[in-house]
C-alpha cells in the first residue's frame, strides 16, 4: 500500500514540475529545463511511461537526454540561462528595495548557479542549439 502511495506522490510531483516548466517556457525569468529535469526524476520513480514520453518529447527530449546521458548543456541554453539570471539579479539589485543581506544572498546563490552552468560541458548540436 505504501509503495502505491509513494508512486502516486512521485507522479504528482512530476506533473507539478512539468507545469512549472511549462510556465517557464512562457515566462522569460523562470527556467524550463531544471523543472523538466526534476519532472523526469520524479516520473522515473512514479511512472516509467511518463518518463519515457518526456524523454522522447520533440522539443524537450534532446536537452533532457543530453543532460542525463552526458551531463551536457546546449550553448543556447547556457547563454539564455546566464542572461536571464543576470537580468533578474540586476533588476533586484537596482530597482527593488530589499535589505542588503537579501541582495548579498541572492547574488551569491545566482553567482554559484552561473558558475555551475558555465563549468558544465557544452555542445551546440542539441536540438535547436
Amino acid at each position: 500500500m505504501f509503495a502505491v502511495i509513494l508512486k502516486r506522490m512521485w507522479k504528482w510531483a512530476g506533473w507539478i514540475c512539468v507545469g512549472l516548466g511549462a510556465i517557464g517556457a512562457a515566462v522569460p525569468i523562470m527556467p524550463t529545463v531544471p523543472f523538466l529535469l526534476m519532472a523526469a526524476f520524479c516520473f522515473e520513480r512514479g511512472s516509467p511511461e511518463l518518463h519515457r514520453r518526456l524523454l522522447e518529447h520533440k522539443t524537450f527530449g534532446p536537452p533532457l537526454r543530453a543532460w542525463r546521458n552526458e551531463r551536457v548543456i546546449g550553448v543556447r541554453a547556457k547563454v539564455f540561462s546566464v542572461a536571464s539570471i543576470s537580468a533578474s539579479v540586476t533588476y533586484v539589485l537596482i530597482f527593488r528595495d530589499v535589505p542588503v543581506s537579501v541582495k548579498a544572498v541572492l547574488t551569491a546563490i545566482c553567482l554559484g548557479v552561473v558558475i555551475f552552468i558555465l563549468c558544465q560541458k557544452s555542445r551546440s548540436d542539441l536540438g535547436r542549439d
